[in-house]
């Protein structure tokens, strides 16, 4: 009996001593299997985090290629992708409004029209957009008075432009002009104020304007801008066919009789005394006396009557004019020449004449000058597709 009991105690202990290794050995595969999860999780939340950043850094490279991928140079400039985008729509504007004026509305951009396909047409236009661009921009820095030329420049320079205007409106300061500016609006603000600041350089040599230079350009501009008005004195028949008196007549019958009027003013010299024929129509008789330096306050008030009397001469008179349910016939009873504004009354508007176009003659220059690539069926193709 002791025997067996011995040899069960020794069994049991032997039982228990392979349990407690089975369990500790489950425990500490249970725990290694735990700390391996644990590095599994890590490293996998490590991978995503290591994938998005890459993402990320992808994205921002391909967004930077795409703005910056180059369809035109400009003087070996890279033109990207989006500043090429903004000339071509200001040139769709352009080229509509080219193309309206020859009465053809533009249906397709693909369409051939007499004047060309209207997308090459806009490429074109897109193009002079950014050489005169480039070619005010890089003068102005030559100048001083930009650091730079570059698009991203001008879009700060607007962004500070309108932060600085809106600032100003809310202290309830005047702003002139507009109170925001959209980019194409600043890009001709900017050209504007480069252009003033250049032509009022005197630092710059093609800026020192000769007496002689002034008075040249003064004979040659004389006749479109600088003649005075005539001395005027009219005397006319005006019928307004609307009027109560004139009921029971047609257009017709009244322009005869006003046609007949004519005929006796021609042989009597005069208007006045032919209505002496005519005593229905002489309560319709009127007069007029301009003078030249007073001719502006009368062009607006009198304008049918102006356009009608036109270049008549002393003692000439119009045809019958019916137009509009009104019959005019003037004569023109004394027309005074008073010759051109003299040079001395005007001399500041020919010297800004004479510096403004000696500036537009500079960047003319500048543009001939430049140095523009592009692969022409490459820009035509991405300018359609911008257009369709």
């Amino acid at each position: 009996f002791v025997n067996i009991y011995c040899i069960e105690m020794k069994n049991a202990e032997i039982f228990d001593y392979n349990t407690i290794n089975r369990q500790t050995i489950m425990a500490r595969i249970w725990v290694t299997g735990v700390r391996k999860n644990k590095w599994n999780q890590k490293y996998k939340i490590t991978f995503m985090i290591i994938a998005i950043v890459l993402i990320a850094i992808a994205g921002i490279i391909a967004q930077k290629i795409l703005s910056d991928r180059s369809l035109l140079y400009i003087d070996e400039r890279k033109i990207g992708e989006k500043e090429y985008q903004r000339a071509v729509f200001q040139a769709r504007n352009n080229v509509q409004t080219r193309l309206a004026e020859q009465g053809i509305t533009i249906e397709s951009w693909d369409m051939p029209t007499d004047s060309g396909i209207p997308y090459e047409m806009a490429a074109e236009q897109a193009i002079h957009i950014l050489q005169e661009y480039y070619a005010v921009s890089t003068l102005a820095v030559q100048c001083g008075y930009l650091e730079n030329a570059d698009f991203d420049e001008l879009k700060k320079e607007l962004e500070e432009e309108n932060k600085n205007r809106q600032a100003e409106i809310m202290a309830g300061k005047v702003v002139t002009g507009l109170d925001h500016f959209e980019i194409e609006q600043y890009m001709q603000y900017r050209a504007d104020q480069i252009r003033q600041r250049y032509c009022a350089d005197n630092k710059n040599t093609d800026m020192n304007i000769s007496e002689e230079e002034l008075h040249k350009q003064y004979e040659c501009d004389k006749d479109i801008y600088y003649t005075c008005e005539d001395d005027l004195k009219l005397s006319y028949l005006e019928l307004d066919l609307n009027l109560s008196e004139f009921e029971g007549y047609d257009s017709l019958q009244m322009e005869q009789q006003v046609q007949r009027v004519r005929e006796t003013a021609i042989s009597y010299h005069s208007l006045e005394k032919a209505l002496e024929e005519f005593p229905n129509l002489k309560p319709f008789y009127k007069t007029i006396d301009i003078k030249g330096e007073n001719y502006a306050s009368y062009e607006k008030a009198y304008a049918e009557l102006l356009a009608y009397a036109g270049e008549i001469s002393s003692g000439e008179i119009t045809d019958v004019i019916n137009e509009y349910e009104k019959i005019y016939l003037i004569f023109c009873t004394d027309r005074v020449n008073n010759g051109y504004i003299s040079f001395e009354k005007v001399s500041g508007i020919v010297e800004k004449t004479v510096r403004e176009r000696k500036y537009d003659d500079l960047i003319q220059e500048r543009i001939k000058k430049q140095k523009v690539k592009f692969n022409e069926e490459k820009l035509y193709s991405y300018t359609a597709r911008q257009l369709r």
